[in-house]
């Protein structure tokens, strides 16, 4: 599981990229993770607003079933 955060802390220090920088770098990142065999969702969220919804790779490998945005991912600790 990929996880990008950051805190209000952070963004006071560093300016915020545009909404379309960071769809674009995190869909040329994802885009690379899947290419190598990773799977998953992303969701990015700026100021309560969705930047990003997209989905990567397969929900089910075996079966050639991709994922999509309502795939719903088991996670464990």
């Amino acid at each position: 599981m990929l996880v990008f955060a950051a805190t209000a802390a952070h963004a006071q220090r560093t300016p915020m990229p545009s909404d379309a920088t960071v769809r674009t770098r995190v869909d040329d990142y994802l885009a690379r993770l899947e290419s190598l065999g990773y799977t998953g969702g992303v969701l990015v969220l700026h100021n309560g607003n969705t930047v990003i919804e997209k989905s990567y790779g397969f929900a089910n490998r075996e079966a050639g079933i991709r994922a999509d945005t309502s795939t719903v991912y088991n996670l464990g600790s």
